[in-house]
């Protein structure tokens, strides 16, 4: 029986299968994950306290694995549950943006919409978070994910896009972020969110609701030599009525991960990509 019980437990934890409804992850979140490592993860989830205009304060933790078990979640120092910080995105281990609803620099109140914000890292602490004032404006400006180059990708719902929020892309030199583009490739009349870029820039996979049959939806697209090319939905995952959330990668990118109602899917990548 315990034979039995450790095959099935290597099973789980290697995605062996292609089966993508697999829970993969112990603990719930709520709005994003990013794997610093293979055995370090940054999530956010509710603190379970609400703000003055009734809505869950969410907050950044951490979670290790030690000898093929999960840690509870860490505390992480400049994410303290005052403000709402949500979906960390990690750069080389010494870089995290995040979405907060903090105040804005000059301001006392938190605001009703998400900024982007940034973190660095030193010594193994990080440090005190800072404003992107390059990247935001008066509305939401959120899920940043990043590519080996600097290259950020995120959404905004700023004027000159082309539905309620749209997918913009700008780059990182020198320690700024120059100014947004929107990626009109992607973008459509309907509402392009949650997003995850390959590292090295090969592909992109994001939800998209739409406003007709108000399902969100993953789809993925591909770099064809600097041509992003059109969307496809992901059959394979998507289902009637559900909410397939915050898309993410491992850092082997083995792994496929995505969020349904606050728990962890996944993957095997290969699997997405042979049938995309």
């Amino acid at each position: 029986m315990r034979f039995v019980v450790i095959l099935l437990f290597l099973f789980v934890r290697n995605i062996s299968s292609s089966f993508c409804q697999e829970i993969c992850l112990p603990f719930e979140i709520g709005n994003g994950l990013t794997f610093a490592t293979l055995d370090t993860v940054y999530i956010s989830k509710s603190t379970g306290l609400v703000d003055e205009r009734q809505k869950p304060i969410y907050r950044i933790y951490m979670h290790v694995l030690n000898e093929d078990k999960w840690s509870e979640a860490i505390e992480v120092s400049f994410s303290n549950g005052k403000y709402t910080d949500y979906h960390p995105e990690i750069f080389q281990d010494s870089l995290m943006i995040f979405i907060s609803r903090r105040p804005e620099p000059g301001t006392n109140d938190p605001v009703p919409y998400g900024n982007l914000w940034m973190v660095m890292k030193s010594n193994n602490a990080w440090g005190e978070p800072q404003f992107i004032s390059e990247l935001n404006h008066k509305g939401h400006d959120t899920y940043p994910t990043l590519t080996k180059s600097g290259r950020l990708y995120f959404n905004s719902d700023r004027p000159g896009g082309k539905g309620s929020m749209d997918i913009y892309v700008s780059n990182y030199m020198n320690g700024k972020f120059s100014d947004p583009t929107p990626l009109n490739a992607l973008n459509t009349t309907d509402s392009e969110n949650d997003l995850v870029i390959d590292p090295d820039e090969k592909f992109i996979i994001f939800n998209r609701y739409s406003f007709e049959t108000g399902e969100l939806d993953l789809f993925i697209s591909f770099n064809e030599e600097g041509n992003w090319s059109e969307a496809q939905p992901l059959t394979q995952i998507n289902e009637k009525g559900v909410f397939e959330l915050t898309p993410t990668l491992s850092t082997d990118k083995k792994y496929f991960y995505y969020e349904v109602e606050g728990r962890v899917h996944c993957l095997l990548l290969e699997t997405i990509l042979k049938k995309s």
